[in-house]
């Protein structure tokens, strides 16, 4: 199986801050379109791909991710005051034992109603 090769396309990208800015040119910067069905169905290829390679790994990556798990507590920071446009907010995460990733909180300070942010 071949690794798939993600297609360039010209693009010139400006960054910069103050009125000073650069350009760039970014073949891949069609990538960061979420949406895209071109995106989606690359970045299907590259897990099969990915999947297809590793597969004599996969034991190893199990005991591997079960070691790593066992040092990771339960925690959960406290709210962090970084506030929104209108000071609205508190954000904080938290992660058990038995999650892969930890989770982000937005907490209304009025209201205290609290919406999650997971990726």
């Amino acid at each position: 199986m071949e690794a798939p090769i993600a297609i360039k396309k010209d693009k010139i990208v400006k960054f910069g801050k103050d009125k000073v800015f650069k350009e760039m040119k970014d073949p891949y910067f069609w990538l960061r379109d979420k949406e895209d069905e071109n995106v989606i169905n690359y970045l299907n290829q590259n897990n099969e791909y990915t999947e297809e390679v590793m597969k004599d790994t996969k034991n190893q990556q199990n005991i591997f991710f079960s070691e790593v798990k066992n040092f990771i507590l339960d925690y959960e920071s406290l709210p962090t005051p970084i506030f929104s446009w209108d000071d609205e907010y508190y954000y904080y995460y938290k992660m058990k034992k038995e999650d892969k990733y930890k989770s982000r909180y937005r907490i209304n300070r009025n209201t205290k109603k609290r919406r999650t942010f997971n990726r």
